[in-house]
This record gives C-alpha cells, sequence and structure tokens, in this order.
C-alpha cells in the first residue's frame, strides 16, 4: 500500500506539472530539461513520505532514524540516477509523440516517466529491504 501511495503521489505531481505547468499532453513530447524537472518534483514530493511510511509499516524498523536517514538517501540517488538517464533515453528514443494501449493515445513523456518509475520501485525496494532497514 505505502508502495503504491508513493507511486501516485510521484507520478500524480509529474503528470501535473507536465500538463500545467509546461503544457505537454497529447502529441506533444518533452524536453531533456522539461523531463527531468517534472521527474525530480515527482521524486521529491514522494521522498519524505516514503522514509516515514516505509521505516514504519513496510520494513518496522527499530533502528536509529539518523543512520537509516542517511542510508535510505544514498539508496535514492543510487536508484534515482540510473532512473533519470532511464527516462531521458526512453523520451528521446521513442519515435512517436504518441503510443497507443487499447485503444488509448498515451503521451510518451508520460509513459517514458511510468517506466522509469517501475525501474525506480524495484531497486529501491530491494535496497532498503537488504541496506537500509535490514
Amino acid at each position: 500500500m505505502v508502495g503504491v501511495m508513493n507511486t501516485v503521489v510521484t507520478l500524480a505531481v509529474i503528470w501535473v506539472t507536465l500538463r500545467f505547468c509546461f503544457g505537454i499532453s497529447g502529441e506533444d513530447k518533452a524536453s531533456i530539461f522539461e523531463s527531468t524537472a517534472v521527474n525530480l518534483l515527482g521524486f521529491a514530493a514522494g521522498l519524505v513520505n516514503s522514509f516515514l511510511f516505509n521505516r514504519r509499516w513496510v520494513f518496522r524498523s527499530k533502528g536509529r532514524w539518523k543512520p537509516e536517514l542517511l542510508r535510505f538517501m544514498l539508496v535514492f540517488w543510487v536508484c534515482y540516477i540510473p532512473q533519470l538517464v532511464l527516462v531521458n533515453l526512453l523520451n528521446e528514443l521513442i519515435d512517436t509523440n504518441r503510443l497507443f494501449f487499447f485503444g488509448f493515445g498515451l503521451n510518451v513523456s508520460f509513459v517514458s516517466q511510468i517506466a522509469g518509475n517501475v525501474f525506480y520501485t524495484v531497486l529501491n525496494f530491494l535496497l532498503n529491504k537488504y541496506y537500509t532497514f535490514r
């Protein structure tokens, strides 16, 4: 449930920022700057609640919070940087501006963000489980 909540918060901030701050929708494609900016904002929105909820409910940690926070931030950057590279690569390499899924047209820039989020979530969970909150 915590992972779903963090994913929804992150992707909602990304979508709102793409749509209303940069005007990216439909056939539009985000630039690398726009893609990076919305990605950073989205992940920043989920970061604080992710630490608190993962520490308390997912991993039920009883350890000291300061060392865990430092490890959590290290894990965040280890997962975030390759995720951001993946998002920007997909956004640039996918030739069309719109993908169709069951008849619905999806903006490539947002689909790239979703793919990056999936990659980040899996890697982040594993590193937090075996390193941060061990």
